[in-house]
């Protein structure tokens, strides 16, 4: 019984680890949202983003809590009585992948469409994105890359309602940095 216990841990964790070994492992994310309010512009940003990229697929996913977004600024936080309510949007597409892993130049462009989702607010929308991806020449590990990804929401689009009183374009910055594990 006991060995047949180890072995069905041994399983799920080298099914586990398989796993994650396609995965790019980030060590730096951010996203910064602008928007114009009043003729004043205004800025989020968050350094807290779960961002998955596998880099045998070229599949992404970014999740973004709303909670994580607050300019204290423009919006006051909230008694501690009134609950906030979260929502979690999703960015998710599919990156070219055999151009990232055989780039050669330090730095190379793309346009990529990511598609934004909210189940709560029944969003589903395709945004269009610059991607930039540089791959540092001093960087020791071949592996490393940064990518930053430039998009625009439109506002009277997507009535998000967190931007129910600004200007129609809202610019999105997401930038996250990693090595993928590639044993090629």
């Amino acid at each position: 019984m006991r060995s047949l216990l180890n072995t069905i841990i041994l399983l799920l964790t080298s099914t586990v680890l398989i796993g994650q070994q396609d995965q790019l492992v980030a060590n730096s994310t951010v996203i910064r949202l602008t928007g114009v309010k009043d003729g004043k512009r205004i800025e989020w940003e968050n350094k807290d983003i779960a961002v998955m990229l596998n880099y045998k697929t070229g599949k992404f996913i970014s999740r973004i809590k709303n909670t994580d977004l607050q300019n204290t600024e423009i919006v006051p936080l909230p008694a501690q009585d009134s609950a906030i309510v979260e929502r979690v949007f999703t960015l998710s597409g599919t990156f070219p992948i055999s151009d990232i892993l055989n780039q050669h130049q330090q730095k190379q462009q793309y346009k990529v469409e990511l598609e934004l989702e909210n189940e709560d607010l029944e969003i589903a929308e395709t945004l269009l994105f610059d991607m930039l991806i540089t791959r540092p020449e001093s960087s020791s590990d071949n592996n490393f890359r940064v990518f930053s990804l430039n998009g625009v929401l439109h506002n009277d689009q997507l009535e998000l309602p967190a931007f129910e009183e600004f200007e129609d374009e809202i610019g999105l910055w997401l930038m996250f940095s990693g090595i993928m594990n590639t044993r090629r």
